[in-house]
C-alpha cells in the first residue's frame, strides 16, 4: 500500500506546458498569466479585484495591514478569529500590532459559533476575520448582519475553502493554493475584494510598499514628457512599509491549469468523502453540503492511538489546525473554549482527494474500522 497522503500533487502535460510557456515568455515577474488567474479567481467568487500574493497568510497579513491604514485602526484594536483555526489566522493579527479575540466554535460544523460573536465585541473590535475551516463556509448571514451592526470590517480566511456559496462576501477574502489545499500552485494565495482602493494597497504593501503608479513592467511603456518623468520617480517610491510577497508567472500558470478541472475535482472530492462517510457514519448529511472538503474530519475520542494506528498503516493523519494549545497563546488565554478543547483533543483529519482510489479509500475504512474492533 503506497502512503495514503492527505493532500494530492499530479502534475499533468498541460501543467508543465503552462508553466514552460511562462518560462519561454521571459517573464517570471507580475504578468498576463497572473492578471488572468487574478480575474478568474475574483470572479468566480463574486469579486472585481484579485491581487496574487506568494503565499494565503501573506493575503491575510497585507489585508489586514490594508485595512488598518484606510479605517485609521490603531496598535492594540482587537480583530474576532476563531478558537479553531490554523495559527497563521492568529499570527497576521499580531503582526499587525492588533489582538486576536478569540471565539468559541460550533461542533454542528467546527467553525466560529455566531452566537457568541457580540459577547466578545468592545469599543475597540475593529474587524471579525472567520475561518471557512476545511473547505465548510462559515455562517457569513450571520456574521456580515452582525459586522453591519457593529460597524466592523469582515475579513474572510478562506484559505481552505474555494468556490462554495456563500464566500466572497466581506470586504476582503483570502485564499491559499498550498499543495495540501484544494487549488494547488505550490505555494501562492490571493486577496480579493470589491473595494478598488483597499485592492490598490493591497498591491502596494506585497510590492514593498511601492507607489501605484509603478508595479509591473507594462507601467514603463508608450509614456513620454512628464508621465515618463512622474514613473521614473514612481520605480523607487515607496509610500509604505510593505512587503516582498509578489506570487510568480509559473504559480499563475499552474493555477490556471487547476481552474480548468476545477469542477471535477471538487465533485471527486465529495464523492469521496461521502463514500468514507457512509462507511463510518460520522457526520449527519447536511454537514457535506456546500463544502469543499479539504480534508475529512473525525472525531473520535482515543484520537492519539487512532492516528498512531492509522499511521503505521501509511495511513497520513493530522490533528484538526489546534490553536489554543499552541506554547506561545496557551499561557496568554483568560477565556475557556470548551468545544475547541474538545476538538483539541478528539479531532483528526484524513484525506478524501481526488487521486484516492477506491480501494485506498476502503482500505481506510477497512483500517478505521480494525482500530475500532480493537478498542
Amino acid at each position: 500500500m503506497r502512503k495514503i497522503d492527505v493532500g494530492t500533487l499530479n502534475l499533468s502535460i498541460d501543467h508543465k506546458a503552462k508553466v514552460l510557456q511562462a518560462l519561454n515568455s521571459n517573464r517570471l515577474s507580475y504578468g498576463p498569466m497572473t492578471e488572468e488567474f487574478e480575474k478568474k479567481i475574483s470572479s468566480l467568487h463574486n469579486n472585481k479585484y484579485g491581487v496574487f500574493t506568494n503565499s494565503g497568510t501573506s493575503a491575510l497579513q497585507a489585508s489586514i495591514h490594508a485595512l488598518k491604514i484606510l479605517n485609521d485602526w490603531t496598535d492594540g484594536d482587537e480583530i474576532i478569529i476563531p478558537a479553531v483555526t490554523f495559527v497563521a489566522t492568529y499570527n497576521v493579527v499580531l503582526q499587525n500590532n492588533l489582538k486576536p479575540v478569540l471565539v468559541d466554535i460550533s461542533l454542528e460544523d467546527l467553525n466560529i459559533d455566531t452566537g457568541l460573536i457580540e459577547s466578545k465585541i468592545t469599543d475597540r473590535t475593529r474587524a471579525i476575520m472567520p475561518v471557512h475551516l476545511l473547505g465548510k463556509p462559515a455562517d457569513m448571514q450571520k456574521i456580515l448582519k452582525i459586522a453591519k451592526k457593529h460597524k466592523l470590517k469582515v475579513i474572510e480566511d478562506s484559505c481552505e475553502t474555494l468556490f462554495m456559496t456563500g464566500i466572497g462576501h466581506g470586504d476582503v477574502t483570502c485564499f491559499s493554493f498550498y499543495v495540501a489545499h484544494l487549488l494547488v500552485t505550490g505555494v501562492g494565495g490571493m486577496a480579493c475584494t470589491n473595494d478598488p482602493k483597499l485592492a490598490e494597497l493591497i498591491r502596494s504593501l506585497i510590492f514593498h510598499g511601492r507607489d501605484h503608479s509603478y508595479l509591473k513592467i507594462e507601467d514603463d511603456d508608450d509614456i513620454s514628457g512628464e508621465k515618463l518623468r512622474e514613473v521614473i520617480e514612481a520605480r523607487f517610491k515607496f509610500n509604505y512599509s510593505g512587503y516582498s510577497y509578489r506570487g510568480t508567472e509559473m504559480e499563475a500558470a499552474l493555477g490556471l491549469v487547476e481552474l480548468e478541472n476545477y469542477q471535477e475535482m471538487l465533485q471527486r472530492r465529495l464523492q469521496n468523502a461521502q463514500y468514507l462517510n457512509e462507511k463510518l457514519d460520522m457526520w449527519p448529511l447536511e454537514y457535506l453540503d456546500n463544502h469543499a472538503l479539504m480534508m475529512f474530519p473525525i472525531i473520535e475520542i482515543n484520537r492519539d492511538r487512532l492516528m498512531f494506528f492509522l499511521e503505521n498503516k501509511n495511513i497520513t493523519t493530522r490533528t484538526i489546525m489546534p490553536l489554543i494549545n499552541q506554547p506561545y497563546i496557551k499561557d496568554t488565554l483568560t477565556d475557556t473554549y470548551l468545544n475547541a478543547e474538545a476538538i483539541n483533543k478528539t479531532g483528526l483529519l484524513v484525506g478524501c482527494h481526488q487521486d484516492l482510489t477506491i480501494y485506498e479509500l476502503d482500505y481506510m475504512v477497512k483500517s478505521i474500522k480494525e482500530f475500532y474492533d480493537q478498542s
